[in-house]
């Protein structure tokens, strides 16, 4: 069932580069860490990282991206994405960096010491027309949209309404993050079919610390007529409200977390599929919340969630 779906990814791919190192000690002149540097690694993150996941159940998935065409971040796109995923990039301006987000990883303990980002300006409008039509131009072609917004200036509220307007199922995840805290929302979104979103994301969406989850769930599917939602709660595991506002709950399976980076996404991958095909509401929580635990076990976006991988876990688990 999964790979008669045609899925259009929509949102900013992100490139995670990593650096790995020793720390050698504070800096003998200024107050800060030294970091001798080993080996550097690059992961596809954000949009790419959900087509990515997905491309592994259906048949074909179509992203659509601001892109920076570097050479280096070219060839790592052609090693990393399979055939079936169709690419609709485009350079928003003329001087456009990729998104790359990088972190400075300390190798024996594995905490990030540091992050240097390289972010987009606020995009001029003229683009908005070609994103416009190329979403015009796919949507009688697709089965559904996931839209991965994380805030930096791509997703304006015009596009958000082009993708409404196709009247397709929308699945989406509106990630807060240090880019974006306090002014990042999902309000240009309305009427969608299911929303991936973490606790805390929820809580500072309705500017709220108090209210118990379940009534804040509740509240926010009311005001944004969304027909389910997943809330993350870490190692607390998941909850999902279904239309009905019935719930369902599930808990982490993650062994040992490595790094959070990426499980969100891997999660909106595989429920968004799941919504699509009206499966179960507890088998898609619980085979996205497996998805998720792989993430976490290992570093950023390196590891793929796969078919073979989800049907392994699932057979380990309920053994």
């Amino acid at each position: 069932k999964f790979k008669k779906l045609n899925i259009f990814v929509l949102g900013e791919l992100i490139i995670d580069k990593y650096c790995f190192g020793n720390v050698i000690g504070k800096s003998g002149k200024e107050p800060h860490l030294v970091l001798k540097e080993n080996k550097t690694e690059y992961y596809l993150g954000g949009s790419a990282a959900v087509a990515r996941h997905i491309s592994s159940f259906v048949n074909k998935v179509d992203i659509l991206s601001p892109f920076g065409f570097e050479k280096y971040y070219n060839k790592i796109i052609k090693q990393n994405f399979s055939n079936n995923i169709k690419k609709n990039f485009f350079k928003p301006y003329l001087d456009y960096q990729t998104i790359t987000k990088t972190r400075f990883v300390d190798k024996i303990s594995g905490y990030k010491l540091f992050g240097s980002y390289v972010l987009p300006e606020k995009l001029e409008v003229n683009f908005e027309q070609y994103v416009k039509k190329i979403i015009q131009k796919k949507k009688n072609k697709i089965d559904m949209f996931i839209v991965c917004d994380y805030g930096h200036n791509f997703i304006s509220k015009n596009i958000a309404i082009e993708v409404m307007k196709s009247k397709k199922m929308i699945s989406l995840n509106a990630q807060v993050n240090s880019a974006n805290i306090g002014y990042h929302s999902i309000n240009k979104y309305n009427g969608i079919s299911s929303l991936i979103i973490n606790e805390n994301e929820l809580r500072q969406e309705l500017r709220d610390n108090k209210s118990d989850l379940q009534s804040l769930t509740k509240k926010i599917m009311l005001e944004k007529n969304i027909k389910n939602i997943i809330v993350t709660c870490g190692t607390l595991g998941a909850i999902l409200v279904n239309e009905k506002f019935k719930v369902f709950k599930c808990p982490a399976f993650a062994k040992k977390t490595i790094d959070k980076v990426g499980a969100g996404d891997t999660m909106l991958a595989i429920a968004s599929m799941g919504f699509k095909l009206k499966l179960d509401p507890e088998l898609i929580l619980f085979m996205s919340s497996l998805a998720a635990s792989i993430s976490v076990e290992s570093i950023g976006n390196k590891e793929s969630v796969t078919v073979e991988k989800i049907d392994r876990m699932m057979e380990y688990v309920l053994k």
